[in-house]
């Protein structure tokens, strides 16, 4: 063992190094009065789990019994988001976007975490993002608890009130409005309203503009995140639509598109958005607003894979544009990338 870490409130966390593997691990084990059941909770979650934004489990720990009575799972030698060198708003996004994809998958596994908090997530030494500390992770249909835990500003008002049979109930919608406290920490010097950590906590009334904090997002970004702060469950967005937005902003300005004809070769990409084609009267004008490229302007007959085109129409991977008049056609292949995304 190599010294003990900060764990949550109901496990005790070890630094060891596994000699086998040359490598730092985490030992986690109960806190003495701790139900065995939160670490089989936990343990359920991380074996379930595959995300390249979660911590792994490695092994699990046995007594001479059989009992389970610990795991290890890979140690994260990273800073905490504390740490995030944040200036402005794209210095936060690829950290957002980690968060959000990692929920994301976890959701995809039926599970909820119940617990997601700046502490309990770093940034390895690789720059990736990983979530940790499962101890209160259920899976999305077990219903609700007697027990109830609680991390001020990041746990939703819904969670505090006991349903018709005393029990306090959870969905996705209570790791939805966690991410966005997250973002909001994030993006305001680690602030939050001062309702969000009441207890009970209350929804921000009127709703957050992140416009207008100190680290600024766009508009579109600024309503989704907005909305995973509403005080009804049901009106947050599911994360996965979160991460697709926030990759759709992380890419913005990324793309290009090769337009091929007989004679040219025509590129439209953040530095030239706009390119007219003529041929024989008929005119397609495609443009580029960062996020799409899509016909801004057709005159005459122009068609795109056998089908009239008409203004709006938006083109994506690979097509064939004709332009026709006077008897002649002229044939246009259109490329359009895909920038993959490294988080």
């Amino acid at each position: 063992m190599k010294g003990k870490l900060p764990g949550g409130g109901m496990s005790e966390t070890m630094l060891c190094h596994d000699s086998n593997l040359q490598r730092d691990v985490v030992f986690k084990t109960l806190k003495a009065g701790t139900s065995q059941k939160r670490i089989l909770d936990e343990l359920a979650a991380l074996s379930a789990i595959r995300s390249d934004h979660v911590v792994q489990v490695l092994d699990v720990i046995r007594d001479s019994s059989g009992t389970i009575v610990g795991f290890i799972e890979e140690y994260v030698s990273g800073d905490d988001l504390s740490h995030a060198n944040l200036n402005t708003f794209e210095d936060a996004l690829p950290i957002l976007l980690a968060i959000s994809s990692g929920i994301a998958d976890i959701h995809s596994h039926g599970r909820l975490h119940r617990d997601l908090k700046p502490d309990n997530m770093k940034i390895d030494v690789n720059g990736t993002l990983k979530i940790f500390d499962f101890g209160l992770s259920k899976s999305s249909g077990s219903g609700g608890t007697t027990n109830f835990y609680y991390s001020p500003g990041f746990t939703p008002p819904e969670a505090f009130k006991k349903n018709t049979v005393g029990l306090h109930e959870y969905s996705e919608s209570v790791d939805v409005y966690a991410f966005g406290a997250i973002a909001l920490w994030m993006l305001n010097n680690g602030k939050l309203p001062s309702c969000m950590e009441d207890l009970p906590a209350v929804a921000p009334d009127p709703p957050v503009d992140f416009t207008a904090i100190s680290l600024s997002c766009p508009v579109t970004v600024s309503n989704i995140l907005s909305k995973c702060l509403h005080p009804v469950p049901g009106e947050r967005p599911a994360i996965h639509e979160v991460s697709r937005l926030l990759a759709r902003e992380l890419k913005k300005g990324t793309h290009r598109l090769t337009l091929t004809t007989d004679t040219e070769i025509h590129v439209i990409d953040a530095a030239r958005h706009r390119i007219p084609i003529r041929f024989e009267g008929a005119l397609v004008e495609i443009s580029y607003d960062g996020y799409d490229f899509f016909v801004s302007n057709v005159a005459g007959d122009v068609s795109i894979n056998n089908m009239r085109v008409q203004s709006g129409w938006l083109i994506t991977g690979s097509v064939v544009i004709v332009l026709a008049g006077n008897g002649k056609r002229a044939f246009v292949t259109a490329d359009a990338s895909h920038p993959e995304i490294s988080q």
